[in-house]
């Protein structure tokens, strides 16, 4: 039995005076033959919306077995709240809107245009689960559908999932700010897999020696291979070693220029010295928020570096807006940590470490070293409470031990 073609809406539909028509289910399912047409079609109507398919079939009799199944699998999908609409008032058509709506904020700064790009590809399968429905009807209900509609596809993590749910309430709340819907529908609050006690990953002393060596050693390998990777192994090195000294967030170091940047000279209390420190100002951070930050000490040769490769000075590089870093090495940190065998943590069950875990282990860093959390939390623009629920407590073991401060040293020595 051949299956009848993907049933689409329109406000409204009547076969013309030349057309077949045959009327079953007591009127509530009526089949069609177009002028000119091999296959018969069915429709029905919902809510003064008509539903029709293709039976793909010129049998009368095997278009009515085929008819009487769409029908009765559409009523299933209508229950479950998957009713399709006009194409005005569809989730796909206010998915499109909201995407629009994004992207002129990401040209006006107001939002990454990365994550703007992502959002468009998470829109696209979702439309291609829930795209006809009306926006108004999605609801709890639709949301535990699609979820297993994804789960049935692949297997995917709770963060994922997240994600996912999380698009569907940006297209809502986009539609509500247009005066679309009435009112958000709520959603059941669901486990992401994070939190209050789940400690953040970061690398201890002996890991982020390996990870300094395994740096190095990288930029080394693409010199004597000659490749045309030499600067971006270069340009990961400084980047690892910019954000695990100064405690910015991944997308923070990706918008700082160089004239956001001033180089200081302050007490080195380890070795009771001077030395050179980076003060960061104007740092674009979460929701839109600016701030500014020191770093720590052993960054301020790896952002030398970031002069140099820009063709730019110490004298001149304060006049210039461009960004330090020029690509965003995610993928590119991701298989360092795989070949030195840092991806994962030796935890059970084992966590991913990426790009953030930088930031937290300079939080950890300086948290083992003594400095006050208050402090820590300034610096890296958050809160005290975060920094006490995902590090400070997880430290304290360590912290009521003798601790060797020298090895919590983030210096590139």
């Amino acid at each position: 039995m051949k299956a009848p073609s993907e049933h689409t809406a329109v406000s409204s539909f009547h076969p013309n005076s030349q057309s077949q028509s045959v009327k079953i289910l007591d009127g509530l399912l009526t089949l069609y033959k177009r002028p000119n047409s091999k296959a018969w079609w069915c429709g029905c109507y919902n809510k003064r919306v008509h539903l029709r398919a293709s039976t793909k079939t010129a049998d009368l009799d095997e278009a009515k077995r085929i008819a009487q199944r769409w029908y009765f699998d559409t009523q299933v999908r209508i229950s479950q709240g998957f009713a399709p609409t006009t194409s005005s008032r569809s989730f796909s058509h206010a998915a499109d809107t909201a995407l629009t709506q994004y992207g002129l904020d990401a040209e006006q700064g107001k939002r990454s245009k990365r994550y703007v790009r992502e959002l468009g590809i998470t829109f696209r399968t979702l439309c291609s689960l829930i795209g006809k429905i009306e926006t108004a009807k999605v609801n709890q209900a639709v949301w535990s559908t699609v979820k297993q509609a994804l789960l049935q596809r692949k297997p995917l993590t709770e963060r994922t999932l997240h994600q996912y749910k999380n698009a569907i309430l940006v297209v809502l709340r986009q539609a509500e700010l247009r005066g679309e819907l009435k009112e958000m529908p709520r959603f059941a609050r669901e486990s992401t897999g994070a939190t209050a006690d789940t400690p953040r990953t970061w690398f201890d002393a002996d890991d982020y020696k390996a990870l300094k060596l395994a740096l190095r050693r990288n930029v080394a390998k693409h010199k004597k291979e000659k490749t045309r990777w030499i600067e971006a192994a270069e340009e990961l090195r400084d980047y690892v070693l910019f954000i695990s000294n100064t405690g910015l967030r991944v997308g923070e170091a990706r918008n700082v220029r160089f004239c956001d940047v001033e180089i200081t000279q302050e007490k080195y209390e380890q070795y009771n010295k001077m030395a050179e420190v980076l003060q960061i100002r104007d740092i674009k951070g979460k929701r839109g928020a600016y701030g500014q930050c020191k770093s720590y000490f052993g960054c301020v040769n790896s952002f030398k570096n970031c002069i140099a490769r820009h063709g730019l000075t110490l004298d001149n590089y304060r006049s210039n807006d461009a960004l330090i870093f020029k690509a965003y090495h995610r993928d590119a940190f991701r298989e360092l940590l795989k070949s030195i065998k840092l991806y994962k943590t030796n935890e059970r069950p084992p966590r991913k470490r990426d790009l953030m875990s930088l930031r937290h282990t300079y939080i950890c860093f300086r948290l083992l070293n003594g400095v006050p959390v208050w402090d820590v939390a300034n610096n890296c623009r958050t809160s005290v409470q975060m920094i006490e629920n995902h590090y400070a407590k997880h430290l304290s073991v360590l912290q009521s031990r003798s601790i060797n401060k020298s090895k919590y040293e983030l210096a590139d020595k």
